[in-house]
This record gives C-alpha cells, sequence and structure tokens, in this order.
C-alpha cells in the first residue's frame, strides 16, 4: 500500500526522482550563461507587462522577417518576477516545461506501452543533448517539445475514454503552443487523421469554450496583424522570406554596412523571386529528395558513436511499426491463406523494385531530383550505389521470400493486437513526421519531434523484447545500449565535467563581469544611470540586419539586457552596428572564438576613429572595457 502510495509499483516516483536529476544538471553552471539573443524581446515584453500591464502583440524576428506570435512571454513573466538575476530569467519557464515534457512523455509512454518503456523513453528525453538544451532555454523552438506531447497524450485520451472534452484539451493546448511557435502547426493534422480512423465523440460545447480562450489568447497578435494585413503570418504559411534589403538604411553610418551583405541580400532575393516564377514539379521534386536525404535522422546525431545515427532510427522505426501491428490474440495462429498471399505480395515485390532499380538511373533521376536537369559525381556515384542495393534486396527478396513470410507469420503470432493508445500514439509520430519531411526545409523544424521518437525508441528497446518473450536481461542491456548511445552527447558531458572542475554553479559568464565593470565605474564617477556604450564584439549577421524590422535588435543587444536588468544602466548607443563616434564607453573583443558558422563570426571596427580616444579601463577574458579620456 505504501508503495503504491508514492507512486513506486507504477513509476511515477522514479520518474520525478529522474526528472529532478535533469533539473539539477540543467542548472549546473548557471552563472556561466546569459540569454540567448533571440529571447531579449521576450525578456522586455515582460517587463513592459510588469511595468504598463501592457499585453504583448509580437514576439521574436522569425528566419524569413517576420513576427513570431508572443506567447513566449507569459513564460518568461514568472523568472522577472522571482529574479533579478538576468541569467535565470529563463529558468523557471524552462524548468517547468523541461518537467512537464518529461512527465508528459512518461505518461504517455506508460498508456501505450507499458511502465519499463515509459522511464526509458523519458531517461532518454531528460539526459538527451536536445531535452536538457530545452530545459535551459526559452529561445521559442525548443517550449513547443511540451506542447507537442500534451497534444498527443490528450489526443491518446480521447480515443481511449471516447470523450470529447479531451478533443478540447488536445485543441486548446495547440492552440496555445502556436501562440509561442507556429512551428507546431503540423501537429494539428492527427486530429482528423484519428477522427477518420477511430471516430471518437466529439463534443460541441468544449470546443466553443476553446475557441473563445484561444480568440482571447491570440486577440492582441491578431490585432497587430490586422494593422500588417497579416503579412507575418502570410510569409510563415507560404515560407516567403521578408527579410528587407534595404537594411542599411536604420543604421546610423551606412557606410559600415560589409558589401558582401548587399550583394548576399541581393541575390537571395533574386534567388526566391525565380524560384517562385519558375515553381515546377521537378524543383519540387529535388527539394524533398534534398531533405529526406538529409533529415530523416536529424534528431538522432547527438552521439558520437559510429553507426548511432542510422541504428536510433531503424530503433524509433521498429517502435512504431509495434504500435501499429499485431493479431488479435497471443497465440493464434493466422490463416494459411494469410502466408500464401504474404509469399505472393512477396515476389511482387521483388519483381517491382527490380524494376525501380533499373529504371531510376541517373539519366532519368536528372530529370527530377536536380532542379538544372545536371547531377554532380558524387551525385551518380551514390544513385549507381542504391541502384545495386536495390536490386540486390530485390534478388534476396526473390530468394528467400518463403523464409521471409513464414518469419513475418511468426512475428505477427507473438505480437499481441497493439492497445489502442498505442495504435494512435504511432498516428500521432507518423503524420507530423511525414508532414516535415514533405514541407520543412531546414532541419531545425523537426526538432518538436524528439519526444514522441525517445518514446518510439523506448517501446524498441523495452516494450518489442518482451512481445517477443525475450528474457528480461535482453530488454536492460538493449535499454541500456540506447541509454549510453544518446547520453553521450556533448552537452551532457561538458555539463559533467564543468561541475567537476569549476563547481556546480560554474564559472562567471565574462559578458556579467564587462557589465559590472562599466557600473562600478559609472558609480565611481556619480554617472547618470544613462550612458552611451558602443561595442566592438564577434556577432551574428541578424543582430545588425534586423534592425530594420525591431529596433531592439542591434550588436551588443544581449550586453545591453544585462546592463539594464543587473544594474539600471540604459545604454544611449541604439546603432544597429553596436557603436558610434560619442560613445563614453567601448567594449572590444580582442580574443576572437571559433565557431562553425560564418554568419556567427562579424566584426566592424570604427574607421576614422583615433586609437587613442580611449583608455583600456580593465580586460575580462577575452574583452577589453574602454574608457573615454
Amino acid at each position: 500500500m505504501a508503495r503504491r502510495a508514492i507512486g513506486i509499483g507504477d513509476g511515477t516516483g522514479l520518474a520525478l526522482l529522474l526528472a529532478a536529476v535533469g533539473v539539477v544538471l540543467i542548472l549546473q553552471g548557471w552563472q556561466s550563461r546569459i540569454p540567448n539573443f533571440g529571447v531579449l524581446t521576450t525578456i522586455d515584453a515582460a517587463q513592459e507587462f510588469i511595468d504598463h500591464h501592457r499585453l504583448p502583440e509580437k514576439g521574436s524576428i522569425n528566419s524569413f522577417g517576420g513576427f513570431t506570435p508572443p506567447g513566449a512571454m507569459w513564460l518568461m513573466l514568472p523568472g522577472l518576477l522571482i529574479f533579478r538575476d538576468p541569467r535565470l530569467f529563463e529558468c523557471v519557464g524552462s524548468l517547468s516545461l523541461y518537467v512537464g515534457t518529461f512527465l508528459g512523455i512518461f505518461f504517455l509512454a506508460r498508456r501505450c506501452f507499458g511502465r519499463d518503456s515509459a522511464l526509458v523513453a523519458a531517461l532518454l528525453y531528460g539526459f538527451s543533448e536536445l531535452g536538457l538544451t530545452a530545459g535551459s532555454t526559452l529561445f521559442q523552438r525548443y517550449p513547443i517539445q511540451f506542447f507537442l506531447v500534451w497534444v498527443v497524450y490528450f489526443v491518446v485520451r480521447w480515443v481511449d475514454d471516447n470523450e470529447g472534452r479531451w478533443l478540447a484539451a488536445a485543441t486548446l493546448t495547440w492552440a496555445a503552443g502556436m501562440n509561442v511557435h507556429l512551428e507546431l502547426a503540423p501537429a494539428i493534422l492527427v486530429v482528423p487523421v484519428v477522427w477518420f480512423a477511430w471516430r471518437p465523440a466529439v463534443r460541441l460545447v468544449p470546443l466553443l469554450v476553446v475557441a473563445a480562450a484561444a480568440t482571447i489568447l491570440w486577440y492582441p497578435h491578431l490585432r497587430f496583424e490586422r494593422d500588417r494585413h497579416f503579412m507575418d503570418l502570410r510569409s510563415q504559411v507560404l515560407r516567403e522570406s521578408m527579410r528587407p534589403t534595404d537594411f542599411p538604411d536604420s543604421w546610423c553610418d551606412p557606410s559600415r554596412v560589409p558589401a558582401r551583405w548587399l550583394e548576399d541580400a541581393a541575390r537571395e532575393r533574386a534567388f526566391e523571386a525565380a524560384a517562385r516564377s519558375a515553381w515546377s514539379p521537378r524543383q519540387w521534386v529535388s527539394g524533398r529528395v534534398a531533405v529526406v536525404s538529409q533529415f530523416w535522422s536529424v534528431n538522432f546525431t547527438q552521439s558520437r558513436a559510429p553507426g548511432a545515427r542510422f541504428g536510433l532510427f531503424l530503433l524509433t522505426c521498429l517502435g512504431i511499426g509495434a504500435s501499429l501491428i499485431g493479431t488479435r490474440k497471443r497465440g493464434v495462429d493466422p490463416e494459411r491463406q494469410h502466408e500464401a498471399l504474404s509469399r505472393e505480395w512477396l515476389k511482387w515485390l521483388a519483381v517491382s523494385l527490380a524494376i525501380l532499380g533499373v529504371a531510376l538511373n541517373e539519366f532519368t533521376l536528372a530529370r527530377w531530383i536536380s532542379a538544372d536537369g545536371v547531377l554532380a559525381g558524387s551525385s551518380i556515384g551514390t544513385i549507381r550505389a542504391a541502384q545495386i542495393g536495390v536490386l540486390l534486396l530485390a534478388l534476396l527478396i526473390a530468394l528467400l521470400r518463403h523464409a521471409a513470410s513464414a518469419g513475418w507469420i511468426y512475428a505477427r503470432r507473438m505480437l499481441t493486437q497493439p492497445s489502442w493508445q498505442a495504435k494512435v500514439f504511432g498516428t500521432c509520430l507518423v503524420v507530423p513526421w511525414v508532414c516535415l519531411l514533405l514541407v520543412a526545409s531546414q532541419e531545425r523544424r523537426f526538432l518538436q519531434l524528439w519526444p514522441l521518437q525517445v518514446i518510439a525508441l523506448g517501446a524498441a528497446v523495452a516494450y518489442v523484447p518482451r512481445q517477443f518473450r525475450l528474457p528480461r536481461l535482453a530488454g536492460w542491456l538493449a535499454s541500456a545500449a540506447v541509454c549510453v548511445i544518446v547520453m553521450s552527447n556533448v552537452v551532457l558531458l561538458s555539463r559533467v565535467n564543468s561541475w567537476r572542475h569549476e563547481g556546480f554553479t560554474g564559472r562567471g559568464a565574462p559578458e556579467i563581469g564587462v557589465a559590472d565593470v562599466i557600473a562600478q565605474r559609472m558609480q565611481a564617477k556619480g554617472q547618470p544611470p544613462e550612458v552611451s556604450i558602443g561595442y566592438q564584439v564577434d556577432f551574428w549577421r541578424f543582430m545588425a540586419d534586423a534592425n530594420r524590422i525591431d529596433s531592439l535588435y542591434k550588436v551588443g543587444a544581449d550586453l545591453d539586457v544585462l546592463l539594464k536588468y543587473r544594474h539600471g544602466i540604459t545604454n544611449l548607443d541604439r546603432c544597429a552596428e553596436g557603436f558610434r563616434p560619442g560613445d563614453d564607453y567601448r567594449v572590444v573583443q580582442v580574443a576572437r572564438l571559433p565557431t562553425v558558422d560564418s554568419h556567427a563570426n562579424n566584426r566592424l571596427s570604427p574607421a576614422g576613429e583615433r586609437e587613442g580616444a580611449f583608455a583600456i579601463l580593465e580586460r575580462v577574458d577575452q574583452y577589453e572595457v574602454r574608457e573615454r579620456f
């Protein structure tokens, strides 16, 4: 009785314990991290709500150059109400979502595949690279993992209980998640698919209540979009860029804009216009082939173990298959005609593959997978290797179709009919995954699927061995192997290593030291809390060119936030390029940090300004704080 009371028997207590360990790992080194640049406008919106009770109308700028919905502000708000250190603003919301996602995975997997699979799935998510990253930030792409898991959980309950209120809960959760980031859009497609397959009950009154609540939630952003003719929403739905080519007009000194930026902007705009005007089925197929070839296993690259990416993908497919297939009752043999039918089906499959292997050569594929009809030498080699593989597969199926048919019958005999919950879960993973493969063009769109993919992984290593009556040791070893592969990621290892060498709180971020040096100097001189501070630092290109869209974007905006919320200092230098001739202080990055993205390694220099105009006040790691004399 006591074990059941604290949730040990059903695994809830252990899940909570694992979630607590994950929270500790996420908080490790908090002093060394400053808010991500993408959440700076969210912080300002939350402070605006606290000071003036003004509802947010827009979020940050997305990759298309439009504004996202403002829902992330509500996630940021508790951190600003509780803490005064900007490094902790995100932790309340991000950790709450992390724990909520962790438990959502556990409850969903337990309902579909049992306790053991649920614990493995929760462990995989909680200590994976994506899970730990999601628990550390409120950057809009990561919180939607929480909403996706609970949308699927409510859809499963909708079918399982045949109760319309669960559909209302799923719809409201989706609407709230969309208010954080529109990348959650494909999740709603599971509702019509599930209804068509199982026909659960639909109740009108709860849906009307949800519609009213969603309207209230979305009203500020829709009002903002109405004044902009819904251009932001339209650009995201149609995937059309709105980034301006006249961004230098917002700079204090447009002559500082690098010439290659203008060339890149003009070239990108011309390419997009040509692509829209010359769209063809061949172009679409070419783009889809590129996406499928690169992004089919994008979330499985976290471990550096050889073959881990392909192995995790296959196990995920196994988990999905286990949720969808099986016989009516354990131990009941299918009819003999099923075996004959499967042999006939395998024969025609072998014939089809042989025809496919011969027909899809580099001459025919060049017309479809290449936009200009020309293939590179490496692509031709890949196609020929794939041809050989398809032909060999056809030969193997033809020769071994009797053994394969017998194996298929055995598998169906061993597998029990999956529960309604498992079937719905498999559908809810396949539908958005296929949708993203059909429309997505960037790998980050697939990050939201990771919580569902870990459930499929957990089912593959804990549920499937049990279905085949394998020894429990086999399931434990398989689960342990997958956990080791997923947990040997850079984020987890770096947190453990940092804890060992720098303690739990970690080493203070150098940007904090820069802000403290300037604040102490201003206090010593009795300066007012408004001063002009310039930045000569490495920056991402969008920090400067997005200033034309939103003036809060500028070089050094992250340091401005630290000065504002840590010391109450307002930077009067609002130049997009980060500095101007009349600056009182200048922060100069004297050591360049390695980066794999050239867009993050930009640096501007003040041409014509005398080097002796500033004296070095103090050096903090890679930064020098200089004061005008």
